[in-house]
């Protein structure tokens, strides 16, 4: 990530009166609790010269292997209902909310619109998760 985008989504996340931390590979991470779930997620924010990723990570630990297809199932309904964002299984079998922008979309509007939507979705559709993974 470049000096000046990181400095400029510094100041969009300070908009908000979070907190962030940079990392080393130039990803900054920041932290927001949930409207109506009270829990507490982190954010991770990378960009490079084409664009920037927003992360919700890990949005829930290591789902069992002998659940996989049931998540999966479970993550594509929620990806069918999803806007803008997605949900993913990473390669270590943490669940994953992820949201892409074109960097050369990038204003403070449209980086607040995507915070908006990351933070609901992961807010929102955490007791659907919670309840699965209970069940595991």
């Amino acid at each position: 990530m470049t000096a000046q985008i990181s400095d400029q989504i510094g100041q969009f996340i300070r908009s908000y009166s979070w907190e962030f931390e940079r990392q080393t590979n130039g990803e900054l991470i920041t932290r927001f609790v949930g409207e109506t779930t009270d829990t507490n997620f982190n954010l991770i924010i990378a960009a490079d010269e084409k664009w920037l990723s927003l992360t919700v990570w890990p949005y829930f630990p290591y789902i069992p292997t002998e659940k996989r297809t049931e998540v999966l199932d479970l993550i594509a309904k929620c990806n069918f209902q999803v806007r803008l964002a997605r949900l993913a299984l990473t390669a270590s079998g943490d669940i994953a909310i992820c949201l892409d922008l074109p960097a050369e979309a990038l204003t403070e509007p449209v980086f607040h619109t995507c915070l908006d939507v990351i933070t609901w979705y992961a807010d929102s559709l955490y007791p659907e998760f919670l309840a699965f993974w209970s069940e595991v």
